[in-house]
Protein backbone atom coordinates (compact mmCIF):
# COMPACT_ATOMS: atom_id res chain seq x y z
CA UNK A 1 0.00 0.00 0.00
CA UNK A 2 1.35 3.41 -0.96
CA UNK A 3 0.41 6.44 1.13
CA UNK A 4 1.18 9.90 -0.29
CA UNK A 5 1.78 12.11 2.76
CA UNK A 6 2.55 15.40 1.00
CA UNK A 7 5.08 17.61 -0.73
CA UNK A 8 7.52 19.99 0.94
CA UNK A 9 10.20 22.33 -0.40
CA UNK A 10 13.86 21.63 0.30
CA UNK A 11 16.95 23.67 -0.52
CA UNK A 12 20.00 22.01 -2.06
CA UNK A 13 23.46 23.46 -2.70
CA UNK A 14 22.51 24.89 -6.11
CA UNK A 15 18.82 24.05 -6.48
CA UNK A 16 15.46 24.12 -4.77
CA UNK A 17 13.27 21.04 -4.89
CA UNK A 18 9.73 19.89 -4.33
CA UNK A 19 10.07 16.62 -2.39
CA UNK A 20 7.21 14.17 -2.03
CA UNK A 21 7.01 11.73 0.87
CA UNK A 22 5.44 8.34 0.19
CA UNK A 23 5.14 5.56 2.76
CA UNK A 24 5.25 1.99 1.46
CA UNK A 25 3.49 -0.54 3.68
CA UNK A 26 2.85 -4.25 3.53
CA UNK A 27 -0.17 -4.82 5.71
CA UNK A 28 0.42 -2.69 8.81
CA UNK A 29 4.22 -2.93 8.58
CA UNK A 30 6.17 0.05 7.23
CA UNK A 31 8.55 -1.22 4.52
CA UNK A 32 10.20 2.06 3.52
CA UNK A 33 9.67 5.79 3.02
CA UNK A 34 10.44 7.04 -0.50
CA UNK A 35 11.13 10.68 -1.42
CA UNK A 36 11.10 11.47 -5.15
CA UNK A 37 11.97 15.08 -6.07
CA UNK A 38 11.38 17.68 -8.74
CA UNK A 39 14.55 19.85 -8.74
CA UNK A 40 14.67 23.41 -10.05
CA UNK A 41 18.15 24.73 -10.96
CA UNK A 42 18.79 28.46 -11.42
CA UNK A 43 21.97 28.38 -13.53
CA UNK A 44 21.27 27.21 -16.17
CA UNK A 45 17.51 27.31 -15.65
CA UNK A 46 16.41 23.69 -15.75
CA UNK A 47 14.03 21.31 -14.00
CA UNK A 48 14.87 17.64 -13.44
CA UNK A 49 13.03 14.73 -11.90
CA UNK A 50 14.86 12.65 -9.30
CA UNK A 51 13.35 9.19 -9.08
CA UNK A 52 13.18 7.30 -5.81
CA UNK A 53 14.01 3.58 -6.15
CA UNK A 54 13.35 0.76 -3.69
CA UNK A 55 14.87 -2.55 -4.68
CA UNK A 56 14.49 -6.02 -3.26
CA UNK A 57 16.08 -9.24 -4.43
CA UNK A 58 13.20 -9.86 -6.84
CA UNK A 59 11.84 -6.50 -7.98
CA UNK A 60 12.25 -2.72 -8.16
CA UNK A 61 9.73 -0.02 -7.27
CA UNK A 62 10.26 3.39 -8.92
CA UNK A 63 8.45 6.59 -7.90
CA UNK A 64 8.66 9.81 -9.94
CA UNK A 65 7.05 13.08 -8.91
CA UNK A 66 5.05 14.68 -11.71
CA UNK A 67 3.69 18.19 -12.07
CA UNK A 68 1.40 20.12 -9.77
CA UNK A 69 -1.93 21.03 -11.36
CA UNK A 70 -3.99 24.19 -10.84
CA UNK A 71 -5.93 22.70 -7.94
CA UNK A 72 -2.73 21.90 -5.99
CA UNK A 73 -2.82 18.15 -6.64
CA UNK A 74 0.42 16.40 -7.60
CA UNK A 75 0.95 13.68 -10.16
CA UNK A 76 2.92 10.64 -9.02
CA UNK A 77 4.13 7.95 -11.42
CA UNK A 78 4.61 4.50 -9.91
CA UNK A 79 6.47 1.76 -11.78
CA UNK A 80 6.73 -1.79 -10.45
CA UNK A 81 9.33 -3.82 -12.34
CA UNK A 82 9.64 -7.46 -11.29
CA UNK A 83 12.85 -9.44 -11.89
CA UNK A 84 14.97 -6.36 -12.79
CA UNK A 85 17.76 -7.28 -10.32
CA UNK A 86 18.34 -10.48 -12.33
CA UNK A 87 19.82 -8.30 -15.11
CA UNK A 88 22.79 -7.73 -12.78
CA UNK A 89 23.05 -11.45 -12.02
CA UNK A 90 23.18 -12.11 -15.78
CA UNK A 91 26.00 -9.60 -16.22
CA UNK A 92 27.99 -11.27 -13.42
CA UNK A 93 27.42 -14.70 -15.00
CA UNK A 94 28.70 -13.40 -18.37
CA UNK A 95 31.76 -11.93 -16.66
CA UNK A 96 32.55 -15.25 -14.99
CA UNK A 97 32.07 -17.09 -18.28
CA UNK A 98 34.39 -14.65 -20.06
CA UNK A 99 37.02 -15.14 -17.38
CA UNK A 100 36.79 -18.92 -17.72
CA UNK A 101 37.11 -18.70 -21.49
CA UNK A 102 40.35 -16.78 -21.10
CA UNK A 103 41.80 -19.25 -18.59
CA UNK A 104 44.70 -21.47 -19.61
CA UNK A 105 43.55 -24.67 -21.37
CA UNK A 106 45.81 -26.80 -19.17
CA UNK A 107 43.93 -25.66 -16.08
CA UNK A 108 40.51 -26.78 -17.33
CA UNK A 109 39.07 -29.96 -15.86
CA UNK A 110 38.04 -32.70 -18.27
CA UNK A 111 39.91 -31.39 -21.32
CA UNK A 112 42.41 -33.80 -22.85
CA UNK A 113 45.99 -32.55 -22.96
CA UNK A 114 47.48 -31.88 -26.39
CA UNK A 115 49.86 -34.53 -27.65
CA UNK A 116 53.38 -33.42 -28.33
CA UNK A 117 54.59 -34.27 -31.84
CA UNK A 118 58.20 -35.47 -31.88
CA UNK A 119 60.61 -33.19 -33.71
CA UNK A 120 61.16 -34.05 -37.37
CA UNK A 121 57.74 -35.68 -37.91
CA UNK A 122 54.67 -34.29 -39.59
CA UNK A 123 51.38 -34.37 -37.70
CA UNK A 124 48.52 -36.03 -39.55
CA UNK A 125 45.31 -34.08 -39.76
Amino acid sequence: RLTFTGVDTVQGPNYSADRATVEIRRGDTLVTVMTPQKRHFNVPPMTTTETSIHTTGLSDLYLALGEEDKSGAWGLRVYYNPLVPFIWFGAVAMMIGGGLSLADRRLRIGVAARRQVPAGTVAAE
